[in-house]
């Protein structure tokens, strides 16, 4: 699967997905922040990341077309100025 960024606000993105033999999609997330953590053996700093599968439907959504991915993103955008 490959993700490219499509459009950001703050902690929102769209991303466009592919799949090989599959039809292109939209994916609306929340990006998520993580603190600096040591696993493996391995320090690994601060960053962000996708929401996990388990997060899926509440952090993240998927769309079949951009206009459905670009209209929730617009609902979570005005949510967010609004908790500012």
């Amino acid at each position: 699967m490959h993700r490219a960024p499509y459009r950001r606000v703050g902690d929102l993105a769209i991303y466009s997905q592919s799949k090989a033999g599959l039809p292109d999609a939209y994916e609306v997330v929340r990006i998520q922040k993580h603190a600096a953590y040591s696993a493996f053996g391995k320090e690994f700093g601060a960053g962000e990341s996708y929401p996990t599968p388990a997060q899926w439907g509440t952090e993240g959504w998927t769309y079949p077309k951009l206009e459905q991915a670009e209209r929730r993103f617009r609902e979570l955008v005005k949510e967010q100025e609004k908790s500012i």
